[in-house]
């Protein structure tokens, strides 16, 4: 049923934190936002909600990169979706005018730079396969000289393909770069693979500002194992294929 709503709702992706009012704060899951405005948010969870259930949310603005927003949300629909995930709509139940304001400066933003250039992809630059503008979770770390990721950071993919990717960092990242990656149609074990980084700088906005602590990476993998590999060009090509939200894809 088509739903009007008051304020407009923006598809972007953002890393959330949400957990049921009903059970401990310090039980977070860990998901990306669909689309997000001023009155209300979507996201994948791996639970599916009951219609008016509390959810306690901490996610992050691009506009307020080192502070987390933590607000509630009321159930307005949790259905199926990808995978094993449930497609969760809220509307904020507490939201206080700062933050109304800081998410309404944000989609103000956006829209007003949508038809910007991404600044690390050139017109030049020649991929060897499909790139896929498909929002995913990851873990990433480097190895220290005993070959060995003491910590683990979570961001979310910008694009990616089954030879490579792009993500945004809290850090400068050289060399390589571990990763352990969520992929819906192998939700119950991460796929641990490595990428060797091609670029990582200063994330610019479309304004040509840099926002400060946050880099934008582009890897290629690297000592891919045959089932890996399989693993990753299946997800694409069944993402192309069968995706109800139609991700936009690049030609090589």
């Amino acid at each position: 049923m088509e739903e009007k709503r008051k304020s407009v709702r923006i598809e972007k992706p953002l890393t959330i934190r949400y957990s049921p009012e009903s059970n401990s704060k310090d039980n977070w899951n860990v998901s990306f936002i669909k689309n997000i405005s001023e009155s209300g948010i979507s996201f994948d969870t791996n639970t599916q909600f009951q219609v008016g259930e509390i959810i306690l949310m901490m996610f992050k603005i691009p506009l307020d990169p080192y502070n987390w927003m933590e607000t509630k949300g009321s159930v307005v629909d949790s259905h199926p979706h990808i995978g094993k995930t449930f497609l969760t709509r809220l509307k904020f139940t507490s939201i206080n005018q700062t933050q109304v304001n800081l998410i309404r400066d944000y989609v103000t933003w956006f829209l007003s730079q949508k038809s910007s250039a991404n600044p690390i992809a050139s017109d030049n630059d020649k991929r060897k396969a499909e790139r896929i503008y498909k929002s995913l979770i990851v873990s990433y770390g480097i190895e220290n000289h005993l070959g060995v990721v003491e910590k683990w950071d979570i961001t979310t993919v910008r694009n990616f393909s089954k030879t490579g990717m792009v993500f945004t960092s809290s850090y400068a990242c050289a060399d390589k770069v571990d990763f352990m990656i969520k992929l819906p149609s192998h939700p119950y074990e991460p796929l641990r693979v490595r990428g060797r980084v091609i670029e990582s700088s200063s994330l610019r906005l479309a304004n040509f500002e840099i926002a400060t602590g946050t880099f934008l990476t582009r890897v290629e993998f690297i000592d891919l194992k045959e089932e890996e590999s399989k693993l990753l060009c299946d997800y694409v090509e069944w993402l192309i294929k069968n995706d109800p939200d139609k991700p936009k894809k690049e030609g090589a």
